[in-house]
């Protein structure tokens, strides 16, 4: 996956370079609406040829649905069985908060490309991923301010026998994050993804409980990279994974929490070959006596 030389499809010049990733997008002032600026793309001569593809902001206004631009793709799916790498509403947060993307049912779209290798996917409303069965998929990214607990439970039910990597945002519970510790106890057994080396359970709310499930998870063992960062783990949850058996670890990513560094030296002394990406820890906020922590992305 190539994130740092995508192209911006423009109609007046096509497809230029089709091993280049490529972005479909609109401003909002764009003269153009999305569908017919998606449309110029998809009967564009070289589309077969596109292997990385981008769908970024469609909509005139932000609580548009995204329905249409599934419709659309999957009316064209035939012209792009190339696909290795699809990223649905890659959107920065000048375009649109995340929390204000309406998503849809992501289950037909995986399963309508069956050469996909890689799969990413921002925001949560309306985000399902009914029937996951997927033969080739090996990487599995879903960004959200606050994933609710069935969609969470939807992938963990899902056929994905190639998946290596798997990377969840959990959120924050004031944008839809209703996931508890308990529920991602069947991920960590290690017998769902056999193939899975890389787990990243990201910007949680309930980081020291997730901390505490990975306590001695039989998982573990096959991963070379757990990432925790960006949430809400303070230096309790950590002890929990300074007593875990982290040996068979390559790299250990707890940056953007509210560790000590009394913590994180700890954790580095434990185990001096594993790279520790541990920078840009939080201090919580206090108003009127109370104290308040943040994830790094809800609304």
């Amino acid at each position: 996956m190539d994130f740092k030389n995508v192209a911006l499809f423009d109609p007046a010049k096509g497809i230029e370079n089709p091993t280049q990733p490529q972005k479909v997008s609109v401003d909002f002032d764009s003269e153009k609406p999305f569908s017919e600026v998606f449309d110029a793309f998809l009967n564009d001569p070289k589309v077969g040829e596109v292997r990385q593809l981008h769908i970024g902001q469609w909509f005139d206004e932000v609580a548009e649905v995204f329905n249409e631009v599934v419709d659309q793709l999957l009316e064209n799916k035939d012209k792009l069985q190339g696909l290795e790498t699809l990223f649905m509403a890659d959107v920065d947060q000048d375009e649109a908060e995340i929390s204000w993307i309406e998503q849809e049912d992501m289950g037909p779209v995986l399963v309508a490309f069956p050469n996909l290798k890689h799969f990413i996917v921002k925001g949560s409303n309306g985000l399902m991923f009914t029937d996951l069965k997927h033969d080739n998929l090996e990487t599995l990214i879903i960004q959200t301010g606050g994933l609710g607990s069935e969609t969470f439970d939807q992938v963990l039910q899902s056929s994905l026998p190639k998946l290596q990597v798997l990377e969840i945002w959990t959120g924050d519970s004031n944008y839809g994050a209703d996931i508890e510790a308990v529920q991602v106890r069947p991920l960590l057994k290690g017998d769902l993804f056999p193939e899975l080396r890389v787990l990243g359970l990201k910007n949680s709310e309930i980081a020291d409980d997730i901390a505490k499930e990975l306590a001695d998870a039989p998982v573990l063992e096959q991963l070379h990279t757990l990432d925790v960062s960006m949430g809400i783990m303070k230096d309790e949850g950590a002890e929990y994974l300074l007593n875990s058996k982290l040996d068979h670890l390559k790299k250990l990513d707890v940056s953007s929490n509210y560790l000590s560094a009394d913590m994180i030296q700890k954790i580095a002394q434990k185990w001096p070959n594993l790279e520790l990406i541990s920078g840009g820890q939080k201090s919580p906020d206090e108003y009127h006596g109370e104290v308040y922590y943040y994830v790094d992305v809800s609304e």
